[in-house]
């Protein structure tokens, strides 16, 4: 991660993004997060090591119905996930497969900036289950190594729309293995407010919020 004094402008964000756009992808495997069955949300438990990964699971709830469904996805696709008080996404937005974007954590009085890239957008509907899916790759001086995955789902029958989130990562450099416990929490916090704002985003009420 790239760390600074002060919140930098969007215009060096968009450099600093070109810069890291010409770089690959420094997960694994990357899209094997397509395999995950949106069962596997549920049935897993909601973190585990799997080798010197860590796996996180979460599903939430965030509406009900077809227009529902359409509000959430409009949100997963236009990066209102990332829209909180602490985290800001820097992005073109809609999210396109192939794009690169920055992320920027306020911590300790500094500005975090990391950088991922959308590595698939995906769309699958059953007979059982509305789903679309995006996939994201760390990119070169991420505080971690991993890939990530948003989704919203739709139950064909019950009409539920649910938020998924899931990912496997390890940390990068010697400083994230030393705050490894710090960053976890994070992740965790980030779960509960991703999906406290694309609950927000579907209902269009504040108090959404409070739901999680």
């Amino acid at each position: 991660m790239r760390i600074f004094f002060r919140r930098p402008d969007n215009q060096k964000l968009a450099q600093l993004t070109r810069e890291y756009h010409q770089h690959s992808v420094t997960c694994d495997d990357p899209g094997s997060t397509k395999a995950w069955s949106a069962d596997m949300f549920e049935q897993m438990p909601n973190s585990q090591f799997v080798g010197d990964e860590l796996w996180k699971f979460r599903r939430e709830p965030i509406g009900k119905g077809l227009d529902d469904y359409g509000k959430a996805v409009d949100a997963l696709r236009n990066a209102r996930c990332f829209d909180l008080a602490w985290v800001t996404c820097v992005a073109e937005c809609p999210f396109k497969n192939g794009g690169t974007f920055s992320l920027i954590v306020k911590a300790f009085g500094l500005w975090a900036v990391n950088f991922c890239r959308i590595i698939y957008i995906e769309t699958n509907d059953t007979s059982d289950e509305k789903i679309v899916s995006i996939g994201i790759a760390t990119l070169p001086v991420h505080a971690a190594v991993g890939e990530e995955r948003l989704s919203v789902s739709m139950d064909q029958k019950t009409g539920q729309v649910d938020f998924l989130i899931g990912s496997h990562s390890k940390p990068s450099t010697f400083l994230s293995r030393l705050f490894a416990g710090y960053l976890r929490k994070r992740q965790d916090v980030f779960a509960v407010d991703a999906t406290a704002r694309m609950r927000r985003a579907v209902t269009g009420s504040a108090a959404a919020s409070n739901a999680v």
